[in-house]
C-alpha cells in the first residue's frame, strides 16, 4: 500500500467520509505535490473573496492539525512538507507545541480565523499572498526562513514574541494590519538572518522589535509603517549585526525608537517620504555609521538624540557644520542635552576635522544658554564668554579685543594728554608722557613701562579730567579679565 493510500485510509478513519477537498489534500501531501484548489480564472483566486469559493475549495482545519500530530499520520507526508494553493481554512488552526521537520507552504490562501503556533518547532513558513485573521506563534522555532510576503495580508495581530528563526523573516510586500494595536508584535525575537519590512511592506498598527537579535540586516525600505501619535517601529534595545535601512521612499507616521539599540554597521536614513509626520528616537543607541539626507531630518521637536553615539558619518552625509547644527536644534527645546553636541564634536576631532568640532563645541554653548532656564547673571557670562574667548574655543579673541581696547586707549591719552599729570615732581630724567605706552602699560598686568607709575589722569581738571580717570579705571580692569580669559583660554581650562 502506497503512502496515498494509506493516508487516505487513516484519514477515513478518523474522519469519516472525506469530502474532494480532504482527498485533494492527503493525496498531494503524501505524493509530495501542491494540494491545489486554485481557479482557472485568476480573478477568482483573491483570498480576501474567499467568501465566493465553492465547497470544493473549503478546508476544515483540524485536516492539517491532524497531519502534524504525529504517529501514523505525519509518517505518510512527504518531507517536501504541507504544501496548498488557493483554498480557505474554516476553523481556528491549532498547531501548538507540534515538532515536525518540514516545510508549510499556503499560497493566496484565506485562514480567517487564528492560526496558533505556540512553541512549536518548524522546517519553514511560506505564506505569499494568503489572507488571515491573526497569528499567534510565541516561542516558535523555524529551522529555515519565515516569508510573509508577496501579498501576504493579516486583518489582526500576527505575534511573534520570542520566536526564533534561522532564516530570514521577510515580509516585504505584505500587508499587517491593526490599526488599534499591534500590527505585528515580534519582542524578543531571534532572527539569524535578515528582517525584511521593505518592497511595498505596510502595516497599520505597532511593529515591535523590543530586545530583538537579528543576525543580518533591517530593511525598512519602501516600507509604510502607519501609526499616528503612536509608535509605528519599535525597535529599542534590538541588536542588529548587519544595517538599518530607512529609505528608498520610506514613509512613517507615527514614532520610530531605538532607544538602547547596538547596530553594528550603517544607519541609513534617505529618501524618506513626508518626514514631518515622524518622530525618530534615537536615545543611547550606538550605530557604526550614520548616513542620512537632510530631507529625511524630521520636523524641530521630533528629534531625540540623547546618548546616541556613533563611530563615523558617512561622506554622502551632510558633514558641514552649520548643517549638522541644524540637525541637533531639531530636538525639542525643552530638553537640552550637551551630550549629542560632544559626540558630533568626537566624531569630527577623531576624523580631523578640529575646526569643525570647535564650531560645534561653541554652538553647544550657545544652545545651553539659549534653551536652559538661567539666571540673569549666568546669561551675562555666557555672553561675556560667548563673545571674549568663543567658550575657550577661540581665546585669541580675547588679544583681538584687547589689542583694540589699548588702540582707543591709546587715542583717548593722546587727545586728552593735557590732563594727565605726573604723579611726582618733574627732573630731567622724567619720563615722558608716551600715550601708545602709557595704554600698554595700564592694560597689560604684571608689565612695568614706567609709564603709569608716573602719570596719571587729573580728576581736578574739570569733567574731562574726571571721564578719562573713570576710563583708566576701566581700562585697567578690561587688561586684568581679558588677561586673565586669555590665559585660561590658552590653558583650556575655560572650555565648556
Amino acid at each position: 500500500m502506497g503512502k496515498e493510500d494509506k493516508l487516505l485510509e487513516l484519514a477515513e478513519t478518523k474522519f469519516g467520509e472525506l469530502s474532494p477537498a480532504d482527498i485533494k489534500l492527503f493525496t498531494a501531501v503524501a505524493k509530495g505535490d501542491m494540494a491545489d484548489y486554485s481557479s482557472a480564472n485568476e480573478d477568482e483566486n483573491d483570498p480576501v473573496n474567499a467568501e465566493n469559493w465553492g465547497e470544493e475549495r473549503q478546508l476544515a482545519a483540524d485536516r492539517i492539525e491532524w497531519l502534524c500530530s504525529g504517529g501514523d499520520a505525519l509518517s505518510c507526508v512527504s518531507n517536501k512538507g504541507i504544501w496548498i494553493n488557493g483554498v480557505c481554512v474554516n476553523g481556528e488552526l491549532n498547531l501548538n507545541f507540534i515538532e515536525v521537520s518540514i516545510p508549510f507552504l499556503f499560497l493566496k490562501c484565506s485562514i480567517p480565523d487564528r492560526i496558533n503556533l505556540h512553541n512549536s518547532k518548524i522546517s519553514a513558513l511560506a505564506m505569499p499572498g494568503t489572507f488571515i485573521g491573526s497569528m499567534m506563534a510565541f516561542r516558535l522555532i523555524v529551522e529555515h526562513d519565515v516569508f510573509l510576503r508577496d501579498g501576504f495580508h493579516a486583518e489582526g495581530e500576527v505575534n511573534l514574541i520570542g520566536a526564533n528563526i534561522q532564516g530570514d523573516l521577510s515580509c516585504g510586500s505584505g500587508k499587517f494590519i491593526n490599526s488599534e494595536g499591534k500590527a505585528l508584535a515580534a519582542d524578543g525575537i531571534n532572527v539569524d538572518g535578515s528582517v525584511l519590512f521593505s518592497k511595498g511592506f505596510m502595516a497599520e498598527g505597532a511593529v515591535r522589535l523590543l530586545n530583538a537579535y537579528i543576525g543580518g540586516n533591517l530593511e525598512c525600505d519602501s516600507g509604510v509603517f502607519i501609526n499616528p501619535s503612536k509608535v509605528a517601529l519599535s525597535a529599542d534595545k534590538v541588536i542588529v549585526k548587519g544595517s538599518v535601512f530607512l529609505r528608498s521612499k520610506v514613509k512613517v507616521q507615527g514614532e520610530i525608537n531605538f532607544f538602547g539599540s547596538d547596530i553594528k554597521g550603517s544607519f541609513q536614513l534617505r529618501d524618506f517620504i513626508e518626514p514631518s509626520n515622524t518622530v525618530l528616537k534615537l536615545r543611547t543607541a550606538h550605530i557604526g555609521t550614520l548616513w542620512d539626507d537632510e530631507e529625511s531630518w524630521p520636523e524641530k521637536g521630533n528629534l531625540r538624540l540623547d546618548g546616541f553615539t556613533y563611530d563615523s558619518i558617512y561622506g554622502k552625509a551632510p558633514l558641514e557644520p552649520q548643517k549638522r547644527i541644524e540637525w541637533l536644534k531639531r530636538q525639542p527645546e525643552s530638553e537640552y542635552h550637551p551630550q549629542p553636541y560632544e559626540q558630533l564634536a568626537k566624531f569630527y576631532h577623531k576624523s580631523g576635522r578640529d575646526e569643525y568640532a570647535k564650531q560645534i563645541l561653541i554652538a553647544k554653548n550657545e544652545d545651553e544658554a539659549y534653551l536652559k532656564q538661567l539666571n540673569c547673571p549666568q546669561k551675562i557670562w555666557h555672553k561675556m564668554l560667548k563673545y571674549t574667548v568663543g567658550y575657550g574655543y577661540r581665546p585669541l579673541r580675547a588679544l583681538y579685543w584687547g589689542l583694540a581696547i589699548m588702540a582707543i586707549g591709546a587715542l583717548l591719552f593722546w587727545s586728552g594728554a593735557d590732563l594727565i599729570s605726573p604723579t611726582r615732581v618733574i627732573s630731567e630724567d622724567y619720563p615722558k608722557l608716551n600715550p601708545i605706552f602709557y595704554s600698554i602699560d595700564m592694560f597689560v598686568p604684571l608689565v612695568n613701562l614706567h609709564q603709569a607709575e608716573f602719570w596719571l589722569p587729573n580728576a581736578n581738571k574739570g569733567a574731562w579730567g574726571a571721564a578719562l580717570q573713570y576710563y583708566m579705571w576701566f581700562h585697567i580692569f578690561a587688561g586684568w579679565f581679558l588677561s586673565t580669559l586669555l590665559a585660561v583660554g590658552l590653558s583650556g581650562l575655560v572650555k565648556k
